[in-house]
């Protein structure tokens, strides 16, 4: 038995982005669920991964994974949390080791960009999601994925404020909010080597985010 649409669950998305941690944090089964959609979805694929294969390889039962997440989309969302978190995990001690700014930025992007991609399962997820559900995830202002790059640039933007060199006009969680979204538009286009893509925040996202002189 596959997962229904966000509708067919009485969900909206806006109540989905809401309970995406609390899967993790709170739910007695939640982490063990995540865990097991992902090698489940590494092993079957997404779109043939059912209900039942999470539920038989997480060793519970199909309605408690219901009771956990409550449709395809959440389920999505909250694996898609899950994988990113762990990326930010690795990203930020390379982050916090860089001597400046601009070359956090960098060096942090570039590594996001080269840890996504190599997430099998978090390429599948985007390229599984005809109705860009994932996408709207990875892209909101307001998602909570927002809360994994101010883990990772913290100190980062703290020494920044210290030293003049982050615009004062931006909060911490804009400043985030746009490197995640700058982050995505790379993993999104495949076609940019890595000199492109330092190209691209050379041009783009430092200048937004850097103090002019």
């Amino acid at each position: 038995m596959y997962f229904s649409a966000c509708e067919d669950h009485g969900l909206k998305k806006t109540e989905m982005k809401m309970v995406i941690k609390e899967v993790l944090e709170e739910s007695a089964h939640g982490e063990s669920i995540v865990e097991a959609a992902i090698r489940c979805f590494d092993r079957f694929g997404v779109a043939k991964t059912t209900v039942d294969d999470i539920a038989a390889e997480a060793g519970i039962a199909r309605a408690t994974v219901y009771r956990t997440v409550s449709n395809r989309d959440h389920l999505y969302s909250v694996v898609s949390y899950k994988i990113l978190g762990d990326i930010a995990a690795e990203i930020k001690p390379i982050v916090d080791r860089q001597a400046d700014f601009s070359t956090a930025l960098i060096r942090g992007s570039i590594e996001s960009v080269r840890r996504f991609r190599a997430s099998k399962v978090g390429m599948l997820l985007l390229e599984a999601t005809g109705d860009l559900g994932v996408e709207r995830f990875l892209i909101d202002p307001q998602s909570p994925v927002v809360n994994h790059m101010l883990l990772v640039f913290r100190e980062t933007f703290k020494r920044a404020r210290e030293g003049g060199a982050l615009r004062r006009d931006l909060s911490d969680r804009e400043a985030a909010a746009w490197i995640r979204s700058f982050i995505f538009i790379l993993v999104l286009s495949s076609n940019l080597s890595k000199k492109e893509q330092e190209s691209a925040i050379r041009k783009f996202l430092i200048p937004s985010l850097v103090t002019p002189p």
